[in-house]
């Protein structure tokens, strides 16, 4: 958030300063009542003291973001399993946050249709042959599924896999750069982007944001 007195825009901390008009430009964060409701009863019934709610991509923040990057600009992207999260920061300053409601646990789904497999096998085949970058798998590469189940003797082919994930990543990153260019940092954010979560352990990710959203990405 900053200020705005008469004459001066962007200011961070107003106290001090003299004028007749205070304006504030701030990001709204907002929740479900009912989903606090049901956050404090399921806390205070393992007998422990809710002391505060934070949008987690904040918390996220304050430890694995740099005070650098905070000030030069960069994008916390928390992948999570229902959503993605995404904190944007400029100046030391929260600047945007948004929730997509896709994640990792799309992935999984997209491929167990796919293969025709259970959640259970997709997911394994997700997290140790699965990548973001279809194009860098060789078009021989494939994959026996009794490997994962001994009740399944079918083949498929890697890319095959591979273009299933990038699919889902492809309508993912499409919205991250709506956010992005809505906010006029597509491409233009220092720092790059920061990729947290579990969704983020995927083989490939990281060049596929770089090259996606043209940033830096960690």
């Amino acid at each position: 958030k900053f200020f705005t007195t008469d004459h001066t825009a962007r200011i961070h901390n107003p106290v001090g300063t003299t004028s007749i008009r205070l304006e504030v430009t701030t990001e709204l964060i907002l929740i479900s009542s009912l989903a606090v409701r049901n956050l404090e009863r399921a806390v205070s019934q393992t007998n422990l003291m809710l002391q505060d709610i934070v949008f987690a991509p904040l918390a996220t923040a304050t430890s694995v973001l740099s005070k650098r990057q905070l000030e030069t600009g960069v994008m916390l992207m928390d992948l999570g399993a229902a959503t993605t999260e995404l904190a944007v920061f400029e100046e030391g300053q929260l600047m945007h946050a948004a929730v997509i409601p896709i994640g990792s646990q799309l992935l999984t789904n997209d491929i167990a249709i796919g293969v025709r497999t259970t959640l259970e096998i997709a997911e394994q085949l997700k997290r140790t042959v699965g990548t973001a970058l279809s194009n860098d798998v060789k078009a021989a590469e494939v994959i026996r599924l009794r490997d994962f189940d001994p009740d399944d003797h079918d083949t498929i082919k890697r890319r095959e896999l591979a273009d299933i994930i990038q699919a889902r990543l492809d309508e993912l990153y499409s919205k991250v750069t709506d956010e992005l260019r809505a906010l006029d940092r597509d491409g233009r954010l220092p720092a790059g982007v920061v990729l947290t979560g579990n969704g983020s352990r995927l083989a490939g990710l990281i060049d596929y944001t770089k090259a996606t959203l043209k940033l830096p990405a960690t």
